[in-house]
């Protein structure tokens, strides 16, 4: 559902109805109303992001303070994040790469992207950005700032693609949201860039630059976005925002 951007307010439930799509923590949401707000409510996913974070801070510091080697501990707040979304963005990223590699046409790609079963360029895909992903956690540590930037703003980048294409097919989760007003993206990018100033605003710009890539990827692959193209982007850009931060420091 597209929500009309000049009666477009931020509002409380929101955040409700943000927590609801992305994680499947059991919050109690009034379906029919998320479904009216629709991706009006798009400007809290930054929010939801920095609480995220704040769970991954909660478990790495415990971890520390309890002794755990720090990749150990690394891993188990991964663990427990994917667990928390549901693996959601995870699925996307790998529904991206076994599509967009594994299907010569548009509506190849798409079928591939829907079909429940894992490609093996998925599968490496996850290996890899996982385990990279572990190493650069370990290397951050429980910095609690930094986690929730980059949780925040990699979830604000969702918003891209999802902004600037057209809906890829007629159906999925994408299409069920809708395109969110460019008010409500405009939200969810500044309260994630106020989050990372202290942090990084390089980062910042890296991660929206590949943010923007995966968009013209996606224009390029299946002339679209659909839900694995905004999961890809939230684990892409959470993943490079990491390796330009480690550099800087």
């Amino acid at each position: 559902m597209t929500q009309n951007p000049t009666r477009w307010r931020p509002a409380p439930s929101d955040i409700g109805f943000a927590a609801g799509l992305l994680t499947r923590l059991p919050i109690p949401v009034n379906a029919q109303a998320a479904m009216d707000r629709g991706a009006g409510a798009a400007w809290a996913y930054s929010l939801v992001g920095a609480g995220l974070g704040l769970v991954f801070w909660a478990i790495l510091s415990a971890s520390a303070w309890a002794g755990v080697p720090p990749m150990v501990g690394s891993l188990c707040a991964m663990a427990a994040l994917t667990i928390i979304t549901g693996a959601m963005h995870l699925d996307g990223f790998a529904d991206v790469l076994d599509g967009f590699w594994g299907g010569w046409d548009v509506d190849r790609r798409l079928a591939i992207m829907k079909d429940s079963q894992l490609g093996v360029y998925g599968v490496v895909g996850l290996v890899l950005i996982l385990g990279m992903q572990a190493v650069l956690w370990t290397d951050v540590g429980p910095q609690l700032w930094t986690i929730m930037a980059v949780f925040a703003f990699s979830r604000a980048m969702m918003l891209v693609p999802m902004v600037i294409l057209p809906h890829a097919r007629a159906d999925g989760l994408s299409r069920s949201v809708g395109t969110p007003p460019k008010t409500a993206v405009i939200f969810a990018i500044l309260i994630g860039a106020a989050l990372l100033v202290p942090v990084s605003l390089t980062m910042g710009l890296v991660m929206a630059a590949v943010a923007l890539l995966i968009t013209a990827l996606a224009d390029k692959k299946i002339n679209g976005q659909t839900g694995d193209v905004l999961g890809a982007t939230q684990v892409s850009t959470e993943t490079v925002g990491l390796v330009v931060l480690t550099m800087l420091t």
